[in-house]
């Protein structure tokens, strides 16, 4: 999808002038995507103009900052230069955000040509689909699932998970 050429084009696309087409042009391309990952709760595409591109399985969801470069994450993800961050709910920056935790991947979209930033993409999971991509593990072993940032802050887990145990696990980690 951030390789796509007409995605690519229309985030670098500072006037919009065909916005409607444009929406369509990137929904389409977002739907098949979600179509292809039905663990996929929804996936939102901002560019650096304020304009904002998505599909969501409930609502299309209205930013709540004037501008995604607001977010409390963002000088993360821009850090990252291209790589995934990981964050609880960072779906939260929509004013009528679902009431379901979600797992958010969010990441920054490069130029193809310049490698500069053109786009962020936020690709959201509900912990429901996380959940039940681990259920066929057999109950016998009593799985302990957790997911980390990489502050070692828990995202999402699962099972009995005392936070003495987690710090006893990185301490021997670290020796």
């Amino acid at each position: 999808i951030m390789a796509n050429t007409d995605v690519q084009r229309i985030l670098q696309d500072e006037q919009n002038l065909l916005k409607v087409a444009n929406q369509k042009t990137i929904a389409k391309q977002l739907v098949s995507l979600m179509d292809s990952l039905p663990y996929i709760h929804s996936i939102y595409i901002f560019d650096h103009y304020g304009n904002q591109y998505g599909v969501d399985k409930q609502s299309f969801k209205v930013l709540g900052i004037h501008a995604i470069e607001e977010a409390e994450w963002y000088k993360e993800v821009e850090e990252k230069q291209g790589y995934y961050i990981v964050k609880l709910n960072a779906e939260h920056i929509f004013k009528n955000y679902g009431q379901e935790d979600t797992i958010s991947l969010i990441r920054i979209i490069n130029s193809t040509v310049t490698m500069k930033p053109i786009g962020t993409l936020m690709i959201n999971i509900s912990n429901k689909a996380f959940r039940s991509s681990y259920e066929g593990i057999d109950s016998d072993y009593s799985p302990m699932m957790m997911l980390l940032d990489e502050k070692n802050k828990i995202i999402f887990s699962e099972g009995y998970l005392r936070t003495i145990d987690i710090e006893d696990v990185f301490e021997d980690q670290l020796l």
